[in-house]
């Protein structure tokens, strides 16, 4: 029996839910959080943004939050967030004036 290759080999398959694949995605993370200035959950930027969990949503679904996919779970990166929340924005629907 040949003997167990060590998580960090890359000839050990990234196989879902695997430990390596698990110290794959965490150090995955490490690296967009740095990049990234952080990465945060939606919940947090709905609250952070003062909009419902579906304009959050609506936001990421047009490309105005960047979010990356880490275990599972979808997470917003804190520059995007912040450069989104610093935009001179009026909230509700404007009406057409003659």
């Amino acid at each position: 029996m040949a003997p167990e290759l060590p998580l960090n080999d890359p000839r050990r398959a990234l196989v879902v839910g695997s430990p390596a694949w698990k110290m794959n995605e965490i150090a995955r993370f490490k690296k967009l959080s740095a990049k990234h200035g952080g990465l945060t959950s939606a919940w947090f930027a709905q609250v952070a943004l003062g909009v419902s969990r579906q304009r959050v949503h609506q936001l990421i679904n047009d490309g105005r939050l960047q979010t990356y996919e880490i275990l599972g779970k979808h997470l917003i990166a804190c520059d995007a967030l912040e450069s989104f929340a610093s935009l001179d924005r009026t909230s509700g629907f404007r009406y057409a004036t003659a």
